[in-house]
Formats: structure tokens, C-alpha cells, sequence
């Protein structure tokens, strides 16, 4: 409930553009990359699906769907969470020093950050104004999970056919109808002034368990296990997405 759909369409074509191009780009960047560190299929799709559109949520919708084994997820749950953090304590620092706007950092935090907990908390961590727009930036992000979890899907079951159904449940992010919930009844006005200040306080602390739940998820085991190179390359996806969406906002916003 606090941020309003109208922080999106106020930005039109422009916030789109940033994100669809950005993560697309960046998507495949990714993938490669792992490809040619040889970290296989599996991982480097993980990872690349991770690091640009839903974070750890879009690898749990998408490991089952492309056969993922238990310490491969584990690790690029732990890849991705690990370098989100480390987005989150610089990137609203650097936004600070560089004298980014509300508007330039709220579209950069929601496109190039990973989670929505750590898009949350950077956002807000720079500014109100900022992490309103980063939330809301994020909301449009994973509204493309859905589709890119199918196409996954499909591209996955074409190239390594095994007969086994594709259970399309699966590929769907759920927890969106509760964001377009509570986005429309507060773009409508519909909870008082003191409502969204409670809304906002619980918010914040349902961010700070969901970060928390997300550390204790993590598996430094896993590291020991799959190695040290996909952490590597989750690094480098990071700075890939971080750059590239840097570099569109300079020219489109």
C-alpha cells in the first residue's frame, strides 16, 4: 500500500523502456557469461533469471521447471542473495555521492537490484520518494516472470525432451495479486492517511523478516559444493545489470 500505480504511468513509456530493455539484454548477457564459464545449462539459466527479474523467487519458480538439482537452486539462491545485499549497503551510498535524483535512483534500484525485500529497503534506504518508485518499478519487473517462466519452460522441454508434462502452475508468481491488491485500493484513496502509515510500519518490518528469512535460506555449503566460479559469475551479471541499466537511464530519463 505505499506506493500508487500512478508512480508508473506517470513515467509511460519511459520507466518501460529502461526495464524491458535492461532486463532482456542482460537476461542473455548472463546466461552466456555462464555459458562460458561453463557452469551448464541449468546453472547459468538460474542464475541469469535470478539476477534480472524476481530474484530468489524467480529461481524457485523456475529450478523445477528445468530440472534443477537441490545444490544447484541452493547455490543460486545464495549467489543472488548474497550480491543483492551488497547492492542494497552501496548502491543507495553511491547514489548519494554521485547527486542521483529520487526518480534516477527509484528506477535504477527497482531495475537493477534482484529481491523485492532488497529493492525495498535501498529504495527507501536513499529516500521515500525513491523507494516508492523502486517498489512500484519492481512491481512491473516481476509482472514479466510469468511469461519468461513459460518460455523457459518451453525452450527447456525443446531442448532436453524427457515426455514429462509441464506443470504451468508452477510458473506463475502469485504473490503479484497481493501487490495489484493493495496498489489499487491505495491508487483509489482508499485507506486513510493513518491506515498507509500503519500499512508502511508493518511493510517495513515484513521486508526486514523477508531479508532475514532470505540469509537463513542461504547455504554456504552449497559453495563448497558447486565451487567458487558461479559466484564469479553472479558478481559479474550484477555489474552487468547494474551498468547497463545505468547507462539507459543516462540516455532514455
Amino acid at each position: 500500500s505505499s506506493f500508487n500505480l500512478s508512480l508508473i504511468s506517470a513515467q509511460g513509456s519511459r520507466a518501460l523502456t529502461v526495464v524491458l530493455v535492461s532486463m532482456s539484454v542482460s537476461l542473455v548477457l548472463i546466461f552466456l557469461l555462464g555459458r562460458l564459464f561453463k557452469l551448464g545449462d541449468v546453472l547459468s539459466t538460474l542464475l541469469a533469471v535470478g539476477t534480472t527479474i524476481c530474484g530468489t523467487s524467480a529461481i524457485a519458480i523456475t529450478a523445477p521447471l528445468i530440472g534443477s538439482k537441490e545444490e544447484e537452486t541452493s547455490y543460486a539462491v545464495g549467489t543472488v542473495a548474497l550480491w543483492g545485499l551488497v547492492a542494497v549497503l552501496l548502491y543507495p551510498v553511491l547514489g548519494q555521492l554521485v547527486g542521483a535524483t529520487d526518480l534516477q535512483f527509484g528506477l535504477f534500484a527497482g531495475t537493477a537490484i534482484h529481491s523485492t525485500p532488497q529493492v525495498v529497503g535501498a529504495g527507501y534506504m536513499f529516500s521515500d520518494a525513491a523507494g516508492q518508485l523502486a517498489t512500484a518499478v519492481k512491481l512491473l519487473r516481476n509482472c514479466f516472470m510469468a511469461p519468461l517462466a513459460m518460455l523457459v519452460a518451453l525452450w527447456w522441454s525443446k531442448r532436453n525432451p524427457s515426455g514429462e508434462k509441464i506443470n504451468w502452475l508452477r510458473a506463475f508468481p502469485w504473490f503479484l495479486f497481493g501487490y495489484f491488491l493493495m496498489a489499487g485500493l491505495s491508487s483509489y484513496g482508499f485507506f486513510s492517511p493513518y491506515g498507509l502509515e500503519q500499512f508502511q510500519a508493518a511493510g517495513k518490518l515484513l521486508i526486514l523478516l523477508a531479508m532475514a528469512g532470505i540469509g537463513l535460506n542461504t547455504s554456504f555449503e552449497a559453495f563448497r559444493k558447486v565451487g567458487w566460479v558461479p559466484l564469479l559469475v553472479g558478481g559479474l551479471g550484477t555489474l552487468i545489470l547494474g551498468g547497463f541499466t545505468l547507462l539507459l537511464i543516462r540516455v532514455i530519463i
